[in-house]
């Protein structure tokens, strides 16, 4: 419905970020990875993708902090 309405692609959150998954045509790898999905892209070929944007964001966001600094600790993000 939403692609036939024109959208290019639909925003996924809790609690349906695992639900979505068998509803797709594929998944991306960092989706596969994470075993969540939170960003359906509509290929033009009609098929599904789901995709999981919160790792790139969330690695972008910590690397911006560091500046580039390593800290030579782990860390657990939950």
């Amino acid at each position: 419905m939403c692609r036939d309405l024109g959208f290019d692609g639909l925003n996924i959150t809790f609690p349906a970020k695992q639900i979505v998954i068998p509803l797709l045509d594929e998944l991306a790898l960092t989706a596969r990875m994470v075993g969540a999905v939170n960003t359906v892209t509509f290929a033009e070929d009609g098929r599904t993708v789901g995709h999981n944007t919160d790792v790139t964001g969330f690695r972008a966001s910590l690397e911006d902090s560091l500046q580039g600094r390593p800290c030579g600790r782990s860390v657990l993000v939950g």
